[in-house]
């Protein structure tokens, strides 16, 4: 499930960036919200980032919250900045 899951968020973050893929949000928003449902915490820091792109705060920071609260997160500095 893990591995499913990681695939799920990497194919939305392939289709944010355009890497490989023609950019595309509502793609990449669709694979980290299957990746969300496997209860995978790298999807909501994800979610985060395209939300805060899309300048969607609120979205953002609710992703981001949820993702500092999973006992799974792996958090780095440059997370905790984010954060911030």
């Amino acid at each position: 499930v893990e591995e499913r899951a990681d695939y799920l968020n990497r194919m939305g973050e392939c289709y944010f960036i355009g890497k490989g893929l023609e950019k595309n949000i509502d793609l990449a928003i669709y694979f980290c919200e299957k990746a969300v449902k496997l209860k995978y915490p790298r999807a909501l820091y994800t979610l985060s980032i395209i939300f805060n792109n899309r300048r969607e705060y609120r979205k953002s920071t609710y992703y981001l919250v949820h993702f500092l609260k999973m006992k799974d997160a792996k958090i780095n500095t440059h997370i905790l900045l984010c954060a911030a």
